[in-house]
């Protein structure tokens, strides 16, 4: 088994063995060469096998691209001849079945008959681990068993088991689990997960199960004998990276911020609302035709940007005015002005608009009020009652200038009128008394 060679250690000829073959020999060797009996010509055997699994897996991709060059080549009046479709052959059912002790779903497939047998010889710590490390090793090799999945479904079985207070679904991604290793983890079991089932040979290829796999390998790193070097552990950010990139990426030059954390997003309306941001906190004398200058911009004329901006600066706008707060009425921001207020229901017509679905209607609702200090909103603006009876919502009613109640309270300018207007009618009455 020391051969330098590993296709003459399993007995093969290097030219002309394949990945089926290789998987046959190492099978066949498999039952005279037990870990038990020999750990170091098993370990060799293993070794050999990984080598050779590789470069078999190379040659039958060259020989089916040198078959395909040559069927190129054939005669056209046998490619005129299309070949007859066969049937695909129906997929075998798969059932599940869930185990409320181990919490855990199984599947009847080979791949989940084996995670089951896995979890539980663990959960038993590991009895007789050389019989059971070749019993599995087998099985991965003989067919039917899917190794990548096999190795995710026990490593995150074991990260689950390490955090039962399940913190992984409280914090962020890229902080790390515990990785204090349950009791059944015993060294043994460790050693027999790491270097005979090759658990950690398996990579994540996304962020929730890369935290996991960093846990693991924390666990597994102190496994006596190892006969692998550890892995490096799974960089967390670059995966979010890419899966924020695949999911929200667009041509603006959007990008994931590693530093933050966070996703900036550089589509033209985020850039927008930044500018509308900047302005309403400087609060200069020339907001009013920034504003409008932002608002007429090219890029926000279409009409899948004119409503993502419409539905971002109506939630900015409620938010700023305490909209979930307990209050009754809207209390506005220092840069809140009339000139604003018409400039923005001009341009996206809040006014005449009422929702027809239930949150859509509360936040109109409460926009009316925000605007109904500077624009006059009631049922005598006929696309106003046409929107109302669609929505099967009665219309607001305009507040009535006669009502020196709701006139004084409107506004607290107007209460210290109010007040300044009592004191005087005092005076006057004290000197005509």
């Amino acid at each position: 088994m020391s051969s330098t060679d590993p296709f003459k250690a399993l007995g093969l000829k290097r030219n002309a063995a394949t990945e089926a073959d290789v998987k046959a020999a190492y099978a066949r060797l498999l039952k005279v060469t037990r870990p038990e009996d020999d750990r170091a010509a098993f370990m060799a055997l293993r070794q050999n096998f990984d080598a050779a699994r590789r470069i078999a897996k190379g040659s039958d991709a060259r020989r089916a691209e040198a078959q395909a060059q040559q069927d190129e080549g054939e005669d056209p009046a046998a490619l005129d001849t299309p070949p007859v479709p066969q049937p695909p052959a129906p997929a075998a059912e798969v059932k599940w079945h869930y185990d409320p002790a181990l919490k855990w779903n199984f599947s009847d497939s080979p791949t989940g008959i084996l995670i089951e047998k896995t979890i539980r010889w663990m959960l038993a710590s590991g009895p007789e681990p050389r019989a059971f490390a070749a019993e599995a090793s087998e099985a991965l090799i003989a067919g039917g068993v899917d190794g990548a999945a096999f190795r995710a479904d026990v490593l995150t079985f074991i990260a689950c088991a390490a955090d039962p207070e399940e913190t992984r679904h409280s914090t962020p991604l890229w902080q790390p689990l515990p990785t204090d290793p349950p009791d059944w983890l015993t060294p043994e079991v460790a050693a027999v997960l790491r270097d005979d089932l090759g658990l950690l040979r398996w990579r994540p290829t996304d962020a929730w199960r890369g935290r996991d796999f960093n846990a693991v390998r924390e666990m597994l790193q102190e496994a006596p004998d190892a006969a692998e070097a550890l892995p490096a552990p799974a960089d967390i950010d670059a995966m979010i990276e890419r899966e924020e990139t695949a999911a929200r990426g667009d041509a603006h030059g959007s990008y994931y911020d590693r530093t933050a954390r966070r996703w900036v997003d550089r589509s033209p309306v985020s850039r927008a609302m930044e500018d509308l941001q900047a302005a309403f906190d400087r609060n200069m004398w020339d907001m009013i035709d920034v504003v409008r200058a932002i608002l007429n911009r090219e890029e926000l004329q279409a009409l899948d940007e004119f409503q993502d901006l419409d539905a971002r600066l109506r939630q900015h706008i409620c938010a700023a005015t305490d909209w979930q707060s307990e209050a009754k009425y809207p209390v506005y921001p220092a840069w809140w002005r009339p000139q604003l207020a018409r400039l923005l229901d001009t341009h996206f017509g809040w006014s005449h608009q009422f929702g027809r679905q239930m949150w859509q209607r509360q936040q109109y609702e409460w926009l009316h009020k925000v605007l109904a200090r500077d624009i006059r909103i009631g049922s005598d603006m006929p696309q106003f009652r046409e929107v109302a009876a669609a929505a099967h919502v009665p219309a607001p009613q305009p507040p009535s200038k006669y009502n020196l109640w709701a006139w004084t309270f409107r506004d607290p300018r107007n209460l210290l009128i109010a007040y300044l207007g009592y004191r005087a009618a005092q005076i006057l009455w004290r000197l005509v008394v």
